[in-house]
C-alpha cells in the first residue's frame, strides 16, 4: 500500500471535495463549496498518493460541537485503508467534541466502532415543483430583515454558534430565504439554493406547520415550474408529513443522525428541514 498524506484543504481541493460529492449523487447546492467554508475553514482533510487526490473529510468544528461530512475515497482506491487514515484525521482534529453525523443507514455498525450512536433518522424527499405562478407572498425576504433578529431564531436550532455560515448561507448566490415575523420575533425562517439537479430547501424551521406550510410555497414559487425539490427531514417531526404528501413527494434515501455523546437540546420539534447532511 502506498503511502497517503494527508492535508488540510484548500478552496481548491474544497470544490474538488463536492464534486467527489455530486459523483456520489449526493446533489450538492452549486455554491456549496464558498459557503461550507465559511463554517470552519480548517475543517476540510484532503488525502494523496504523489499528486493525486485520492480521499477526503470534512470535519467541522464549531467550538465544542463537531460535524462529520464528505467522507469519501476515490473508487478505485477503496479497499486499501486509506478511509480509515483521514477518517482518524478527523477525529483528532475534533477530539473532546461531541460529534455528529448522517450517516449512510447501513454504515451504522462502523460508526458506531467510533463512538457514534443513533440518535434518529433522517431523510431526503423530492417531488416536481407545481407551484402557481400568480402567488402572493405571505413572507418577507430574510434578506431585509436584521441579521440579529435572525441569528437569535436560528439558535435554537443548532447546538453551538456559526453565525459567520448563516449569513453567507443566506445569501449566497443562487438562493433565497424568507422568514415570517410576529410581534417582531422570527416565527418562521427557510431557505432554497439551486443544486446541481433543482433546488434543496434548507433549513425550515416553523413554530407550526401551517406557517411552515408558507415558507415552502414562497420559496418554491421563486424557481421554476416542473423543477426538482428536495426537502431533507427528521422522522422526529411528525407534522410535516401532510406537507408532503399534498405534494406527492417520493422518498429518495434515509441517513442516520448519529452523535458521540449526548443528543443536544435543540428545537428538532420544529424543525421542517435539515440544513445539510453534509454540515449539519
Amino acid at each position: 500500500m502506498s503511502e497517503m498524506k494527508i492535508k488540510t484543504a484548500n478552496h481548491a481541493e474544497i470544490k474538488s471535495m463536492v464534486q467527489w460529492a455530486a459523483k456520489e449523487g449526493w446533489n450538492p447546492g452549486k455554491n456549496d463549496a464558498n459557503v461550507y467554508q465559511k463554517a470552519d475553514p480548517n475543517g476540510f482533510f484532503v488525502g494523496y498518493i504523489q499528486d493525486e487526490m485520492v480521499a477526503c473529510i470534512s470535519a467541522i468544528k464549531y467550538h465544542d460541537f463537531g460535524f462529520v461530512g464528505f467522507y469519501i475515497v476515490k473508487p478505485e482506491y477503496r479497499g486499501h485503508g486509506y478511509g480509515w487514515q483521514i477518517w482518524q484525521h478527523g477525529m483528532q482534529y475534533l477530539q473532546g467534541c461531541n460529534m455528529a453525523l448522517d450517516g449512510v443507514v447501513e454504515q451504522q455498525h462502523n460508526y458506531r466502532k467510533s463512538g457514534f450512536q443513533l440518535a434518529h433518522n433522517n431523510i431526503r424527499y423530492q417531488w416536481r415543483n407545481g407551484q402557481n405562478k400568480a402567488h402572493s407572498y405571505q413572507s418577507i425576504d430574510a434578506n431585509k430583515h436584521t441579521m440579529t433578529s435572525i441569528q437569535n431564531y436560528l439558535d435554537d436550532f443548532f447546538p453551538s454558534e456559526r453565525n459567520d455560515f448563516n449569513q453567507a448561507w443566506q445569501s449566497q448566490t443562487n438562493a433565497h430565504a424568507r422568514l415570517i415575523v410576529e410581534q417582531d420575533k422570527v416565527v418562521a425562517y427557510g431557505v432554497i439554493r439551486a443544486c446541481d439537479e433543482g433546488y434543496k430547501i434548507g433549513p425550515l424551521f416553523a413554530d407550526r406547520p401551517q406557517n411552515a406550510e408558507i415558507i415552502l410555497k414562497d420559496l418554491t414559487s421563486i424557481v421554476e415550474d416542473n423543477a426538482l425539490i428536495y426537502l431533507d427531514i427528521t422522522d422526529r417531526n411528525q407534522t410535516v408529513s401532510p406537507l408532503l404528501s399534498s405534494r406527492d413527494a417520493e422518498k429518495v434515501f434515509e441517513t442516520a443522525r448519529m452523535y458521540t455523546g449526548n443528543e443536544p437540546d435543540i428545537n428538532i420539534q420544529n424543525t421542517y428541514g435539515i440544513t445539510s447532511f453534509e454540515i449539519g
